[in-house]
């Protein structure tokens, strides 16, 4: 969810042009180009190439201060085409094309209003305007960006945002040669300069609230009413306009560990949301290892299903908060078993490096069956998995060593107890995938009772 947005106060449609000796686009001009050209690769939304502009028609003038040969010369550097839309017939018309799917643009342009050939020939508001016909399309603008669709906007003509986000404010009066790129800023779209955004004037900075969208500039000479540098610049690389992004996360661990074969492990999956908005249909998927079966899943809120994919739905997480599933399984086999997971929400994630995680766990070979005689001599057998073997066991009696054998392939070992027919027999075995395996039991005369297990250590695999 969430497409690429730039929307500005700046005036640099009309403080730019086309050099043409040198066939380059110069100061707001190359500005435009530049955010195009930053913008167009980050859309996800199913498209075929184009820029809609809204607002102004097509003109090839290269001497400046004109918005439809700014988008022109703009999307003609960036190997793009431009359908034009002037007049709020022409937009209302765009927009109804966009509904039914016979108008699918890479990038919306809405070409401000501080230019010739602009939003400001017909005015940002009132009757039959076209500022007007974008704030009754306001939504749709909304769910195209939502899709994964690219929005450029500048000047002061943002009745429509304010429409969408009633907290929102555009406050009009700016300045010159004091823009500063926010972290934020410079990480979305590192092809726009400094230099770019401070080509030419601005004229207004947004307050209040935002919505989903960052602040990525700045001015350093003009406050706004909460004393912050004013926010000249707002959008994102992926962001929506209404929903605030929320920062999902997964965590996973396992229990017990090791594990052996035969018995039950669990992995617990903690999704986390670190805001800043809410985050809804919060859904995690494990697909499960080979060498384990499905025994059960559960969840702290939702609920979860599958069976070798399990899909744990939480519904939604608020900021600071968070979400737990447990998956129990049965391992099969031997070995290093490695698990991975993933979360997802609906809202704009602005970090998806913490959206997988992944923990490994070593099964060991199984439990060892112990017999006994009558002559006191035991004998246990020792199971392996598929990909691994006995190769070397140590027996030790009462803490000392007593027996070691090596091999490829050992399946039991016998040993005789002492004289005094009490004791206790450890029996470590060597596994050829590194594992290793203790076993002990206490006897008194001819016990049946079978060898605890307490694990593996290490692993060399």
């Amino acid at each position: 969810m969430g497409g690429p947005v730039i929307l500005g106060g700046d005036d640099l449609t009309s403080h730019g042009s086309f050099d043409t000796g040198a066939d380059a686009n110069v100061d707001g001009w190359l500005y435009l180009q530049r955010a195009i050209q930053n913008v167009s690769p980050q859309v996800t939304r199913a498209n075929d190439g184009h820029i809609a502009a809204l607002g102004s028609s097509d003109s090839s003038d290269g001497s400046g201060g004109d918005a439809g040969a700014a988008i022109h010369h703009a999307a003609q550097k960036a190997g793009l085409t431009v359908d034009y839309y002037n007049g709020a017939t022409a937009i209302n018309d765009f927009f109804a094309a966009l509904a039914n799917g016979s108008s699918n643009p890479r990038i919306i342009w809405i070409a401000g209003d501080d230019a010739t050939n602009d939003l400001g020939d017909t005015g940002c508001s009132g009757s039959g305007s076209e500022g007007e016909a974008l704030t009754l399309n306001a939504s749709k603008i909304d769910s195209f960006v939502n899709g994964g669709g690219g929005l450029i906007s500048h000047g002061t003509c943002f009745d429509w945002l304010a429409s969408l986000l009633p907290g929102s404010t555009v406050v009009h009066g700016g300045s010159s040669d004091d823009l500063y790129f926010t972290p934020e800023g410079s990480s979305a779209f590192p092809g726009v300069t400094q230099d770019d955004i401070n080509a030419g004037p601005w004229h207004s900075y947004f307050e209040g609230n935002i919505g989903g969208l960052q602040v990525l500039v700045r001015a350093s000479s003009v406050k706004d009413t909460a004393g912050n540098d004013a926010a000249v610049v707002i959008g994102g690389a992926g962001v929506s306009l209404t929903r605030q992004q929320a920062d999902v996360s997964i965590a996973k661990t396992a229990t017990p560990t090791p594990a052996t074969v035969g018995g039950t492990m669990s992995y617990i999956l903690t999704a986390s949301n670190a805001g800043p908005g809410a985050a809804s249909n919060v859904v995690t998927s494990d697909a499960l290892p080979a060498g384990v079966e499905f025994v059960s899943a559960s969840a702290s809120q939702g609920g979860c299903s599958g069976t070798t994919t399990v899909t744990c739905s939480f519904g939604s997480i608020a900021n600071g908060a968070n979400a737990t599933a447990t998956i129990t399984v049965r391992p099969r086999q031997a070995g290093s078993v490695t698990n991975t997971a993933s979360v997802s929400s609906e809202e704009p994630d602005p970090n998806l490096s913490n959206n997988q995680a992944s923990v490994s766990t070593i099964v060991g070979e199984g439990r060892i069956a112990a017999q006994c005689s009558k002559r006191l001599k035991f004998t246990w057998r020792l199971h392996h998995g598929p990909r691994s073997t006995v190769v070397r066991v140590v027996v030790f009696v009462n803490g000392k060593k007593a027996k070691t054998r090596r091999g490829r392939n050992i399946k039991k070992i016998s040993i005789k107890a002492l004289a005094n027919q009490v004791g206790r027999v450890k029996i470590v075995s060597y596994h050829s995938n590194g594992a290793r395996i203790v076993s002990t039991r206490s006897y008194r005369g001819c016990s049946k009772t079978k060898p605890k297990q307490r694990g593996v250590r290490g692993d060399r695999s």
